[in-house]
């Protein structure tokens, strides 16, 4: 069994900060990437704040926490990162396209006999390693959230996927504390498949009126036994991610998986669960607007088109009560007037709506550009510097796409 002492987290979101304390905690060398400054920042913060919690709960004892907590090195860039780990997690958003262009390039940075693992939930890992030269040693890694709570580990066999690749990445979970399963590659693999259509159902009895959100949370938790409802778990989740989710699978495993209409709904509409204050649940201690984000709006509808009171409304909005509370629609109301008339808004409008995608993973949505912005964008992408103009590339490229 390959010998693993240090570990690479590509992307430091929920998911990707998790699993790098878990590491950090099982004793090993972790690396936390991200491309953008305020997500490792982010990530530091919460983990110290895990930690302690974790001593205070009697969990750890705090020269243990210490230690895990000096184990973690952040980096901004893959490279840096991956270039000395012997297993690297990749934790970027759930869409296949990230996926692949990260095992692409890991595969030309990491050494040849470093491990690559993917936290999807429900993407074919086979897919994902055939863009490699080392499907063999890929694999798949599915974390829970919140990963220093969550104790499964599902640990996916691809279809090349070596005995000694699916042995190390086992032990790696046993030694980060996780109860580890082992399974052949199939769509959903085992708790996403079922959790979805638990979920998907769900959501069809709420809009067809057969009860409230609150009682079927309580029936599954009374009659079924389980520890939380399907709507309180989504929220937790995030309805986005449990709709790319459930989109694959429909796509994947046919018309049982059709995602509820009203699912559909509630994510366009910005409802995407905690990390957005409001979900299928209102959650008002993260989504109540706090002086400071509503000085910053007032400020900002005096003058739409000031760059500084844009910047101003959209830090606000991250720091709303200790909450990150931005989305899509934020950037579009924080930025859309600036991005109409000059390249400078434009950058800054692309520039976050890409760090609003690296640190929740809401890609930018179709339904939220009209064509004067999108003709806007398109034009001052040419007069853009170019990783300015890379993000607004990226954007019209997105919204291009099928979401």
């Amino acid at each position: 069994m390959a010998p693993v002492r240090t570990i690479a987290v590509i992307g430091a979101g929920i998911m990707g900060r998790g699993i790098a304390h878990a590491a950090a905690l099982g004793g090993y060398r972790t690396i936390l990437e991200d491309l953008v400054p305020a997500a490792l920042r982010k990530a530091e913060t919460e983990i110290r704040a895990n930690l302690d919690k974790a001593v205070e709960l009697g969990k750890v004892t705090a020269p243990d926490a210490d230690s895990a907590f000096s184990r973690i090195d952040y980096a901004g860039a893959v490279a840096d990162a991956a270039r000395e780990a012997d297993l690297v997690i990749e934790a970027v958003p759930e869409e296949m396209e990230s996926k692949i262009e990260i095992f692409t390039l890991l595969d030309k940075i990491c050494r040849p006999n470093t491990i690559l693992a993917s936290n999807t939930s429900s993407l074919s890992v086979t897919e994902i390693a055939s863009v490699t030269y080392r499907a063999k040693k890929c694999v798949g890694m599915h974390f829970f959230n919140p990963v220093h709570k969550m104790k499964l580990l599902e640990v996916v066999r691809a279809l090349e996927t070596d005995d000694d690749t699916l042995a190390t990445a086992a032990e790696v979970g046993r030694r980060m504390g996780k109860e580890v399963v082992v399974i052949k590659e199939s769509p959903g693999f085992i708790t996403s498949r079922i959790n979805a259509l638990i979920g998907n159902e769900a959501f069809y009895m709420l809009q067809e009126g057969i009860a409230s959100a609150a009682d079927i949370d309580k029936a599954l938790k009374l009659g079924l036994n389980h520890p939380m409802g399907p709507f309180e778990l989504v929220d937790l989740v995030g309805l986005d991610t449990r709709l790319s989710i459930l989109e694959y699978l429909h796509k994947s495993l046919g018309e049982k998986y059709r995602p509820a209409p009203l699912l559909v709904q509630y994510v366009k509409a910005g409802r995407l669960g905690r990390k957005s204050g409001r979900g299928v649940y209102e959650y008002p201690e993260a989504k109540g607007a706090s002086p400071t984000v509503e000085m910053a709006r007032q400020e900002l509808a005096s003058d739409p088109t000031n760059l500084n009171s844009a910047n101003r409304y959209w830090k606000a909005l991250g720091n709303c009560n200790g909450h990150d509370v931005r989305s899509g629609r934020y950037v579009i109301e924080a930025y859309r007037a600036a991005a109409l008339i000059s390249h400078e808004g434009a950058s800054a409008f692309a520039k976050a709506y890409r760090e609003l995608y690296e640190i929740s993973g809401e890609p930018p949505r179709a339904e939220y550009f009209d064509q004067d912005l999108i003709r806007a964008l398109s034009d001052f992408r040419q007069k853009a510097a170019d990783q300015e103009g890379s993000n607004i590339s990226w954007i019209l490229a997105s919204i291009e796409r099928p979401q």
